[in-house]
């Protein structure tokens, strides 16, 4: 059985037919608790995939503590009389919009099949031909996390996102004007329509899911400057222009949560070595990850309480106490994604810095960031915060969209 965390709203289930009929059954007796719609997808090669719609992140890794038992009965089914058995994989966004994604059998001589498996980017790009997700996107917001709303903070409106790239594009119109685009990742062909505002003379919008004919109705829909916009339904990696032609400037949302996870910035970078002139721009061109610690007694306190289950002396009878170490290192362990207060960081930050225009994909792979951090006064530390945000550094202005505490939240952080 594998389980994927593929997006915001949406947890993925391959399974056998008998262990997806237990999840399905407790998904459905969630339902009225946890808004779930269970929704089948495609069967392949004797598996079934089940994707699971879900209100928050947490209520998806509840339900999938909450589905151990069907786990267990799958993985006690395919160990058969030998005892060997497949493992159990939970993940997060283990693919890209365009390229990347986790390791697998290559199933054809392209860059992304050499290095993703086909089921995992299936269900990816399944997820991404979901008006329903390009609609979380474009809107940036739709309520403030359930943290963010405790600590006062407000949802992000189309300016987080949205309104950022707009303003970097139709902001920076010199670079545009009767120039070459390419739009890697074009989801809704959105960027590419700002592209075409901006008085691009081309823009060519990629897009691998089956979301390329929505943003082809999009732009026709949008004459005159929709009339500039070329849909391709392609991989970047598959992909060749006519004539070898290469662009002036490539544009793409191509940010996962902190900035690297989807490893779509992948697909970005082998466009730019492709596609791009010589001193062509990149449309964001700087990324920057953040790191601080903070002090949250809140927090470490509902966290805690997860693992006060494992306490009880006598759980009908069962003394359980000799696995709150264990559960306790689980619940600790798990990364929490949400917005918070900038009041709750106790040190300075730490940064480090990918400059888009130069760097080699093997440096997203294995980076380090030194955390030289200096907590002032005393004060327990709880953990590591995180953040990122990135730079149109355009020749006419420059913008920068982030996901920093106490700026509105946007879909990277609820």
């Amino acid at each position: 059985m594998l389980v994927w965390q593929a997006g915001p709203e949406l947890l993925l289930v391959k399974a056998d037919a008998a262990a997806l009929q237990l999840w399905q059954q407790r998904a459905q007796q969630q339902e009225q608790q946890q808004q779930l719609a269970p929704q089948e997808v495609s069967p392949s090669k004797g598996y079934r995939v089940l994707a699971l719609r879900y209100s928050s992140g947490q209520a998806a890794w509840d339900l999938a503590a909450a589905c151990e038992h069907a786990t267990a009965q799958s993985a006690a089914a395919a160990a058969g009389p030998s005892g060997s058995s497949g493992g159990r994989a939970v993940g997060t966004g283990d693919s890209s919009r365009g390229g990347g994604g986790a390791g697998g059998a290559p199933s054809s001589s392209n860059v992304f099949d050499a290095k993703i498996d086909k089921t995992s980017s299936d269900m990816y790009f399944h997820y991404y031909g979901m008006l329903q997700h390009q609609q979380n996107m474009l809107q940036a917001s739709r309520h403030a996390a359930p943290r963010a709303a405790r600590a006062g903070l407000k949802p992000g409106a189309d300016a987080t996102r949205t309104g950022t790239y707009h303003s970097a594009i139709l902001g920076n119109r010199p670079d545009f004007e009767g120039k070459v685009v390419m739009d890697v990742g074009a989801g809704s062909g959105i960027l590419s329509l700002f592209a075409a505002q901006a008085g691009a003379a081309k823009v060519y919008a990629v897009e691998a899911s089956g979301m390329a004919k929505f943003a082809a109705r999009l732009a026709a829909a949008n004459p005159p400057f929709g009339s500039r916009v070329e849909v391709l339904h392609s991989k970047i990696e598959e992909l060749s222009l006519p004539g070898g032609q290469r662009v002036d400037v490539l544009v793409s949302e191509p940010m996962g949560t902190l900035l690297v996870n989807e490893r779509m910035l992948e697909t970005y970078i082998y466009a730019r070595d492709k596609f791009l002139k010589p001193g062509g721009r990149m449309f964001p061109q700087i990324g920057r990850i953040h790191a601080a610690a903070f002090s949250d007694p809140l927090l470490y306190g509902e966290v805690a309480q997860k693992a006060a289950f494992w306490r009880q002396p006598a759980f009908y009878g069962v003394n359980v106490t000799c696995l709150f170490d264990p559960a306790a290192e689980g619940y600790f362990s798990q990364v929490v994604v949400d917005a918070f207060d900038p009041a709750l960081l106790a040190s300075n930050c730490a940064t480090k810095v990918f400059d888009f225009a130069t760097i080699r994909e093997a440096d997203l792979h294995d980076f380090e960031l030194p955390l030289a951090l200096t907590v002032p006064a005393p004060t327990t530390v709880h953990g590591l915060a995180t953040w990122f945000d990135v730079l149109f550094n355009g020749s006419a202005a420059q913008r920068w969209l982030s996901t920093a505490p106490g700026l509105p939240t946007t879909h990277w952080c609820v």
